[in-house]
């Protein structure tokens, strides 16, 4: 490509994303993904309902403090 074509590619490149920045046809952004529950991974918030990792202690959405859980008994007892 010649450098007089490269550069006449840019400023239409250039004009075409202008253009949809300034509101006549703004890009649609993809709307964003929502959370996953995954076991062992994340749980909900009992407070506010978000997706928290599973290891907080505190929610990063409404800063409460999370009750502890205590593991259940049958899995800390060993096998026999």
């Amino acid at each position: 490509m010649h450098p007089r074509e490269f550069r006449q590619a840019v400023f239409e490149q250039r004009e075409d994303y202008l253009e949809q920045v300034a509101g006549r046809g703004q890009p649609k952004q993809a709307p964003a993904a929502e959370p996953q529950l995954i076991d062992g991974v994340t749980k909900e918030c009992p407070f506010c309902a978000e997706i928290i990792k599973a290891k907080a202690k505190v929610c990063r959405f409404c800063s409460r403090e999370l009750p502890v859980e205590e593991p259940d008994e049958e899995a800390a007892a060993p096998s026999q």
